[in-house]
């Protein structure tokens, strides 16, 4: 063959793999979107029953500690799992239980059955799907994008930022026009037919690449799963750089937990707005993500993530402080807006390097490992912002913004650090 028909057939395959390639992801994109849409919808929701309730930050805190518990005990050995099973099913199976769940709880509210023990079981067993759902989604990412995972990524997780926070001005306003119950329907509607479009994704093959064969669910390999569980962990301790961005990337976790955990009693107490007014704050946060989602895509194809993200950190330390001093509807909203751009670029980018750097065998067990080391901070960030919340609200936001110095810490080490021989190198950009 003459070197200019190969460089043709060249050319003619990697259009092919292009369009095969994109199909899927924007399949993807809309399935993963209208997830966290709900997801946004069910959060927002249970935290004003809860609030409603109890009437306590430090009770909120508790049981936002309370329903981490289960996740982390499984979240260590779930991504040996994620990674020995169909990626497509697990999605459409996850998120088609969380759909009943939500009905269920939402049927539970309308008969008036807003027990502590009700709300706790149900949003309990809700997160441990959700924390195993996670990792599934964006390892899947690493299958459909393995070329340029990480802008793909970036564009995924602002778009689901952005839709979860959208969600909750619709749920608002849903529990104050129609009731509490409302959101939760609405919620099970969307995340099953996200899981419908999700049973249609096939990740393309890649070329002199084997397709791994799956097992059932009735030959699990228990032995096998434990060795896939500690190579995971070796691997994330062996790879310096990779270890610093997942420790940064499981740190939007628990600061997201500390905002859940006051936000609601700032609104009410500092603010006194209600279920309305705290939807149109964490809407103006989403309008943020939306900025925040062509930067974040902007920064993975410039490959200056890590920069952006080190800028973020420093930003989003003192959004919290804007937004913890507001005392009107309007500035408390413009503090949250900030707090939506450089919240977003941290969940987004850090996640983003990590998966990039990542390798595709590993991705499940090692996404895992965020969602753990995550959950586990988060378990006492909501705790102890709800106890410093019970004497000074602002002091309780100013432990957020002092958290935000661990992730800045790895961010500024991870950047000191040689690249590693076998570090994935910026792609050709999807985009």
């Amino acid at each position: 063959m003459s070197l200019h028909k190969h460089g043709q057939a060249l050319a003619e395959e990697e259009v092919l793999h292009e369009r095969t390639t994109r199909k899927p992801f924007w399949l993807y994109f809309t399935a993963t979107t209208l997830i966290n849409v709900a997801e946004g919808m069910f959060a927002i929701t249970s935290l004003i029953i809860l609030s409603r309730v109890t009437n306590s930050a430090l009770s909120i805190g508790f049981g936002l500690a309370l329903i981490m518990v289960p996740p982390i005990v499984f979240t260590p050995f779930q991504g040996a799992i994620i990674d020995c099973f169909d990626k497509v099913r697990l999605a459409v199976w996850t998120n088609a239980l969380r759909s009943l769940l939500f009905a269920f709880v939402g049927g539970a509210v309308a008969a008036g059955h807003t027990g502590l023990g009700l709300l706790y079981g149900t949003v309990l067993l809700s997160y441990v799907l959700w924390h195993f759902n996670v990792p599934v989604l964006e390892s899947l990412l690493k299958e459909l994008l393995p070329s340029d995972s990480r802008s793909g990524l970036a564009a995924t997780q602002a778009a689901w930022l952005l839709g979860a926070m959208g969600a909750m001005i619709v749920a608002g306003f849903l529990i104050e026009k129609v009731g509490p119950a409302s959101p939760f329907y609405v919620a099970a509607g969307l995340k099953l037919l996200g899981a419908a479009l999700c049973s249609r994704l096939k990740p393309p093959a890649r070329a002199g690449e084997a397709v791994a064969a799956r097992p059932g669910l009735a030959r699990v390999d228990f032995r096998r799963y434990a060795l896939e569980f500690k190579a995971g962990w070796r691997y994330v301790g062996s790879e310096r750089r990779l270890l610093l961005m997942v420790l940064t990337a499981a740190t939007a976790q628990p600061f997201f937990q500390a905002l859940n955990t006051l936000i609601l009693p700032f609104a009410s107490n500092v603010l006194g707005v209600g279920p309305a007014a705290v939807g149109l704050i964490q809407g103006a946060g989403g309008v943020g993500g939306l900025i925040a989602a062509a930067s974040c895509i902007s920064l993975a194809r410039a490959n200056r993530s890590a920069l952006g993200l080190v800028l973020s950190q420093v930003l989003l330390i003192a959004s919290v402080g804007l937004f913890a001093a507001a005392r009107t509807l309007g500035s408390a909203s413009l503090g949250f807006f900030a707090i939506g751009i450089f919240a977003c670029n941290l969940r987004v980018l850090a996640r983003a390097l990590v998966l990039q750097l990542v390798r595709t065998e590993f991705a499940g067990r090692v996404m895992s490992t965020v969602s753990c080391i995550g959950l586990t901070l988060g378990l006492f960030t909501s705790v102890l912002a709800g106890l410093i919340a019970e004497h000074d609200i602002f002091w309780a936001y100013g432990f957020s913004a002092l958290f935000l110095l661990i992730p800045l810490g790895a961010t500024a080490l991870y950047l000191a650090s040689p690249v590693e021989e076998g570090d994935a190198q910026p792609a050709r950009s999807f985009w």
